[in-house]
């Protein structure tokens, strides 16, 4: 009997510990659980907060945020794109793609999504065109990631966009400007020769006529020739004022009056054109030359003529205004006082795809033989040069506004004096220095012809050389100013340490560049551009040298 009470208390015992450590470990795996779901929830919560932080930063970011289908339907767009596109929340229920223009551009970015979603790979970013509700077209760049579902496959592509309409403007800007540098250098230099070709044939013309009785009958041939030579000259100084190397004479101008004289002149030739002149009072002076401001007038006339087949309306505006710090820069000058002109037309309108090479030398959308495709190549380059501003509008259909910007002056017109254009005979030494042995050839004889001992140098070094040797005789040096080795400038320096009291006439097939101008501008030299008559040079040398 005790033997069995004893066992009874022993499994006694072993259930009470039993039940004890069934306990403490029930205790222990409740604690824990407890502890794992204060954990999930902990998680739960920081996922809740994590993804209303991204929220609140998506919906607030100036990053435009989207989602879409791989059949391109949006699933989520966000605040700002709304916003951007003039949308609002029920009208986003579109295909992306309804938001893309047109362009053959955009082919690039539909291959890229079509790859993002074949492949399941993230892709470059690209650049795509698309159109607002207001149907304004802007330039976005897309950065896009494929969104995959447990089993690997993509649903969805998730998309940040940002608007780089404004850096594209100036990237294409920048590289307009870099070709028109280019081809302006190409034209220049072209110029440059022709201008030295048709200095050699007016030169032998007018030995010529030099020679002969005005009453031969060669004379009318050979001033024809003369006549055609200026019209090859013209031509080429289209091409420097393209280059920004044409010759010019700054000095204050009145717009007003300008535009009136030319306007009247064309419209006594074209009376199926209506010329409307909406003029400013009191409009600012303008320091510019006279003659190529006339130029540009007279090409946008021709050119809205030439826009207006069956005639139509030119209006010409002008008036004072003040470019602020924004509007300076975006157009890559000085802020300040401008006069501003618009001359517009009601013609045809330019393309789209052909709106950024209307400044080019030689484009013209004209049949062959109906133009040089010169004028706004010209026009361009006039008012680049004067420190100025071109901008063209235009809508297909309806017509063209070229909007001109001139840096405006306080000073007043001067007078106009009348042009003496006989040949003056003159006395003296002169050295000619010419790297060009037609100009060299010529020169000499024309000298010759109007009195002059000419001495000749066909390159900077050997100027300096005869200087040396006759500068008591020189009376003043007809100098050349683009040649190989030693330039003009680089004579001129050399020959005026020599003697500073040299007369300097500088000639070239350029204009005055900025070097040139200084110089003249301090030390009371000349200049004359190739082609020139010997007339306007025996006057130049009458000038300089004070002779009666």
């Amino acid at each position: 009997m005790g033997t069995e009470l004893e066992e009874a208390r022993k499994e006694a015992e072993y259930y009470k510990k039993v039940a004890q450590n069934t306990g403490n470990l029930f205790l222990r795996e409740t604690e824990e659980l407890s502890t794992l779901v204060n954990r999930i929830r902990g998680v739960e919560k920081a996922l809740r907060e994590g993804e209303e932080r991204l929220r609140n930063i998506i919906e607030h970011s100036n990053e435009m945020f989207f989602l879409h289908d791989t059949s391109h339907k949006f699933i989520y767009v966000s605040p700002k794109s709304q916003e951007f596109f003039g949308f609002k929340p029920d009208d986003m229920n579109i295909m992306w793609t309804d938001l893309v223009t047109d362009n053959p551009d955009n082919r690039a970015g539909f291959e890229s999504t079509a790859k993002a979603i074949e492949t399941g790979i993230k892709q470059k970013p690209y650049i795509i065109e698309c159109r607002k509700k207001d149907g304004n077209k802007i330039l976005l760049e897309i950065d896009e990631s494929p969104v995959r579902d447990e089993q690997g496959r993509v649903v969805a592509i998730a998309g940040a966009a940002r608007d780089v309409t404004g850096r594209e403007k100036l990237e294409a800007d920048l590289r307009q400007a870099i070709k028109m540098e280019a081809i302006g250098t190409l034209a220049g230099g072209i110029a440059h020769d022709f201008n030295n070709l048709l200095m050699g044939i007016q030169g032998r013309t007018s030995l010529i006529l030099m020679d002969i009785d005005p009453n031969h009958p060669f004379t009318e041939h050979l001033k024809g020739i003369e006549e055609h030579v200026q019209s090859a000259s013209n031509l080429t100084s289209q091409l420097l004022a393209f280059a920004r190397k044409g010759n010019f004479e700054v000095k204050p101008l009145d717009l007003n009056e300008l535009i009136k004289h030319s306007s009247h002149m064309f419209g006594r030739t074209k009376k199926d054109i209506k010329i409307n002149l909406q003029l400013q009072p009191g409009l600012w002076t303008v320091e510019t030359d006279r003659g190529q401001m006339e130029q540009v007038f007279l090409n946008l006339f021709i050119n809205a003529w030439h826009a207006m087949p069956g005639g139509g309306e030119i209006c010409i505006i002008s008036e004072n205004i003040m470019l602020e710090n924004t509007s300076a820069i975006s157009f890559s000058v000085m802020p300040g006082n401008y006069v501003k002109i618009s001359v517009s037309d009601t013609g045809v309108g330019i393309d789209d795809a052909i709106k950024e090479k209307i400044f080019d030398p030689f484009f013209t959308t004209k049949e062959m033989g109906r133009g040089t495709g010169l004028g706004l190549a010209s026009v361009y380059g006039i008012i680049k040069n004067h420190g100025g501003i071109i901008d063209v509008h235009s809508i297909k259909g309806k017509g063209t506004t070229f909007d001109i910007y001139l840096p405006g002056s306080n000073k007043e017109v001067a007078e106009v004096k009348a042009i003496n254009e006989e040949a003056i005979k003159g006395t003296g030494t002169i050295l000619l220095v010419d790297d060009e042995p037609m100009i060299i050839n010529v020169g000499k004889a024309l000298l010759e012809r109007l009195g002059y001992k000419v001495i000749i140098a066909e390159s900077g070094n050997a100027a300096i050389n005869v200087f040396e040797t006759d500068k008591d005789k020189i009376d003043i040096v007809i100098l050349d100013m683009i040649m190989p080795g030693m330039n003009g400038i680089e004579t001129y320096r050399r020959l005026k340490k020599s003697n500073p009291g040299i007369k300097v006439l500088f000639s070239s097939g350029y204009s005055m560049d900025e070097g040139t101008s200084e110089i003249l501008n301090l030390d009371s030299n000349g200049f004359i551009q190739k082609p020139y008559k010997f007339e306007k040079l025996s006057q130049k040398l009458k000038i300089m040298l004070g002779t009666n």
